[in-house]
């Protein structure tokens, strides 16, 4: 062990007390009474001495020790100039105590971020077999209209269908949809998320909720961005040569004598011309069938007749291709649907299984449908290739394909159908599975 320069001046005034000690024990002995006095005095001086460093030693190190156990690092310690444990308690406080600005500089920068974000973000830890709540964003307590409280019970009282629904999956891990009432308002729809971490030994439940109006209030106008630039293609796709051709007729017949080959290239052009303008009256009605969607005339009918008719109509096509269908019929599903209108949205996702499926060995559509807080959920899957991440943005923008023969508009209809019907329509890769979702 190496001796620090401490320990040496402890050991020197030691070695002084026994050595002063012990002439003075010497001198008493032998009659020299005042000597021995003296040098008693002497050793009595330097116990002092050394208790007064020891105790100085002591005394800044257990305040030291004591401010970082504490968590107190309002005080500055002095570096002492010798070497010794209460000078490397010190660098160790220093070293903490830069350690823990930085983690309360960062705390501030993500409590910040948190604050700020639009999700609702609800952090719970687990104390003594009860959850507490840890953190509660600006965003979910100005969307929920709840106080910044920390008791996971009296937040039960002002949000029952969120806080039950939490403890019915018994705080696990999990990605779904959820209705949630907030006051007496209309029931809304929320993408949940949620996770675990055990930190330190610490449990930790972290929720997310993010509105479903919101996501989709947020991507419309990117998504009529779109839309403008496929109309603007396509007008301009149609316009340039109508008019770059009406240009060529119109010098032409100013001609006085018209050879057969003007002729044959007047007619060119004019057939040119009637054909360019039905591809745009074709667009055009296309995009008026999206827009001018008729008001749903809904009627109370059983899901499975709806199914069953859809996959009826689509029956032999799929048996000309190969394609098994498997679904597991479902009785009392009563739903509020323009029948019409909900066969073609089924006949639309079934077409586009259809084509996915042509090209692929394994040939299978499956149809789940259940049932989950007041909501339905009919998933259709299909063993096609998976869509590229790429384009899954764009699947339900309108006249969007990626087809040859495609018009670019059974998606974009079927989900303006079903969110007419206050659904959502939805794409989801879900075991290796391409899955439409239709939530009712």
């Amino acid at each position: 062990m190496k001796i620090t320069s401490f320990m040496w001046r402890v050991l020197i005034r030691i070695l002084f007390m026994i050595v002063g000690t012990a002439i003075s024990i010497t001198l008493l002995l032998n009659g020299y009474y005042y000597n021995g006095l003296l040098f008693g005095t002497i050793t009595i001086v330097i116990l002092l001495n050394l208790y007064q460093v020891l105790s100085t030693y002591f005394n800044g190190l257990q305040k030291v020790l004591t401010a970082i156990i504490y968590d107190d690092f309002s005080n500055e310690f002095p570096l002492p100039r010798h070497e010794s444990v209460y000078q490397k308690a010190i660098v160790v406080y220093e070293k903490y105590r830069v350690q823990l600005l930085n983690y309360e500089s960062q705390n501030i920068v993500y409590n910040q971020l948190l604050e700020t974000v639009f999700t609702s973000i609800l952090i719970l830890r687990k104390e003594h077999e009860e959850w507490r709540i840890l953190l509660m964003n600006q965003h979910f307590r100005t969307y929920f209209k709840v106080p910044d409280v920390r008791s996971w019970k009296y937040l039960h009282s002002f949000i029952p269908d969120f806080c039950e629904l939490i403890e019915n999956k018994q705080f696990k891990e999990y990605k779904t949809t959820v209705d949630i009432q907030i006051e007496k308002e209309e029931r809304q729809t929320f993408v949940l998320q949620t996770s675990n971490q055990i930190i330190s030994g610490k449990e930790y439940y972290i929720i997310m909720l993010d509105s479903v109006q919101r996501v989709i209030d947020a991507t419309e106008k990117e998504a009529w961005i779109s839309v403008m630039k496929v109309i603007s293609h396509e007008l301009m796709n149609s316009l340039t040569p109508i008019h770059s051709l009406a240009q060529n007729v119109d010098e032409m017949v100013q001609e006085e004598n018209l050879t057969d080959s003007d002729k044959e290239d007047i007619r060119v052009a004019i057939k040119t011309i009637v054909n360019r303008s039905n591809h745009l009256q074709q667009f055009v009605e296309r995009y008026r069938k999206l827009t001018m969607l008729p008001t749903p005339d809904k009627k109370a009918v059983d899901l499975h007749d709806i199914i069953e008719q859809s996959l009826q109509n689509m029956r032999s096509l799929f048996k000309e291709a190969a394609i098994e269908i498997h679904w597991v019929p479902v009785k009392n599903y009563e739903v509020k649907v323009d029948v019409v209108q909900f066969e073609q949205v089924l006949i639309n996702l079934l077409t586009n299984a259809y084509h996915a499926l042509k090209h692929v060995e394994k040939r299978e559509v499956e149809i789940k449908i259940t049932k989950e807080a007041q909501r339905i959920y009919i998933d259709l899957f299909d063993s096609g290739a998976l869509i590229d991440p790429e384009i899954i943005t764009k699947i339900f923008l309108p006249f969007y394909t990626t087809r040859r023969d495609g018009a670019g508009i059974g998606l974009t209809l079927s989900k303006t159908i079903v969110e007419a019907h206050g659904g959502y329509l939805i794409y989801q890769q879900l075991e290796e599975k391409n899955c439409f979702r239709i939530i009712l």
